[in-house]
């Protein structure tokens, strides 16, 4: 039998270990903590509480989980201040009528726009957040900011005036002093192409669709990008990541890649072919935050919609697995066997907060997962490389349950075959 042998490198401190190590939330029936947002200075998680979907603030320093007073048929924070202060949305009486709101580490809930809005980010003193209002009839979204809860709307160039048709735009990202916004255009594939706002020394905010030379919306058009969708902005407001899809064959887009762009130059990096074990050319990549350094994390989803976290570091032709890069942190490698997702980076690169959902089977055999959020802390490596090596058989498979396979028997269904899945038709 053939054997695959995986050479690893781990840093270590000549005499001692590196001061890395991970923080993860409780897990129980009343807590399902699914982060969504991180303050800036990593204290703060929020988030939706999965057990009873409501939203929730997690204080990794005090390891407290707060939760926001009162139920509600809608409830999306996504984004917290460095004080605790968290930013979403709620809705009180359907899924549909939103509203934007706050709510702090006691829970307590603030309406800070009455009309049909949503709040996406916030600065890291809580005094601006980013985000839109939003047309009662068809949810075509409206640019603005606010700026100690008074509302500013910010300018959206025309169809015309930007040759994009689009339906409006949505601010979604907003650099730790609030000079440089980003958001998208509601264009009518809802691929969101790219426009960014920056504050001007007036005080005022000019719209820039970067997206213009970029994006099209049909096959044949000349320009490089079926997508161009921003998902991430770097605090000090030069680097942005984005989602991105070329044209390929049989008028079909390639899969979702990584993209980071630097908003002072204007030049784009393309992340290259995963450098991820298993990986297919089918498999979609994208990030989610980006630091000041342009370091991403992200996630690949597979085709039956398995995610595994990556990192794609400044210096970096393509991602790689988080839990490849960090090997002596085995929980990664448990939540990329199902659902593993990163939403965000510091600005220093050193903290990474994300969620996974790891498999659990009970004493009958029945499988479940759970949801958990943790904190990795990078910390600082320096001293001896050592190499380590391992050797695994060919054949490590198993089902859903959990349970041990030989990958040569007619078992059919979906199986776990060296931490990738594979659906087997006979």
């Amino acid at each position: 039998m053939k054997k695959l042998y995986i050479l690893t490198a781990a840093l270590m401190m000549g005499a001692a270990v590196s001061a890395q190590k991970i923080q993860k939330s409780v897990v129980s029936p009343r807590y399902q903590l699914e982060a969504l947002g991180v303050s800036e200075n990593m204290r703060y998680v929020t988030g939706l509480n999965v057990a009873t979907y409501g939203a929730f603030i997690w204080d990794t320093q005090s390891n407290t989980v707060s939760e926001i007073n009162g139920a509600y048929a809608n409830c999306d924070f996504r984004c917290v201040s460095n004080n605790g202060i968290a930013f979403g949305t709620i809705s009180n009486d359907d899924m549909v009528t939103t509203y934007s709101a706050s709510f702090n580490t006691m829970g307590v809930p603030k309406v800070v726009e009455s009309a049909m809005s949503s709040i996406y980010d916030v600065t890291p003193d809580g005094t601006m957040a980013v985000g839109c209002l939003l047309d009662e009839v068809m949810w075509w979204p409206s640019a603005c900011f606010w700026k100690n809860g008074a509302r500013t709307m910010l300018p959206t160039p025309t169809s015309e005036e930007c040759g994009l048709a689009h339906d409006g735009a949505n601010a979604q990202f907003v650099s730790a002093d609030g000079k440089v916004i980003v958001g998208y255009l509601q264009d009518w594939a809802s691929s969101r192409p790219a426009i960014v706002w920056r504050q001007q020394d007036d005080g005022q905010y000019v719209a820039d669709v970067i997206s213009k030379e970029l994006w099209e919306l049909h096959y044949g058009d000349g320009k490089p990008y079926l997508k161009f969708e921003p998902l991430g902005l770097s605090q000090n407001g030069k680097w942005l990541c984005l989602a991105a899809q070329r044209e390929a064959s049989g008028n079909m887009p390639t899969p979702e890649f990584m993209v980071r762009m630097n908003l002072e130059t204007g030049e784009i990096f393309e992340s290259q072919k995963p450098d991820i074990l298993y990986f297919e050319d089918v498999d979609n990549i994208y990030p989610v935050s980006i630091a000041n350094d342009g370091t991403c994390v992200g996630s690949t989803r597979d085709e039956l919609g398995f995610q595994r976290g990556v990192i794609w570091k400044s210096g970096d032709k393509a991602p790689k697995l988080l839990a490849d890069e960090f090997p002596s942190f085995k929980e990664l490698e448990d939540y990329d066997g199902f659902q593993h997702h990163p939403i965000a980076i510091s600005a220093d690169g050193k903290k990474i907060v994300g969620y996974g959902c790891p498999i659990t089977v009970d004493m009958y055999g029945e499988t479940d997962y759970d949801f958990v959020s943790y904190l990795l802390d990078l910390g600082t490596t320096d001293g001896v490389a050592t190499i380590h090596t391992a050797k695994l058989t060919e054949a490590r498979s198993f089902n859903l349950a959990g349970q041990r396979i030989d990958s040569r028997t007619s078992q059919r269904g979906i199986v776990i075959k060296n931490g990738k899945k594979v659906l087997k038709n006979k």
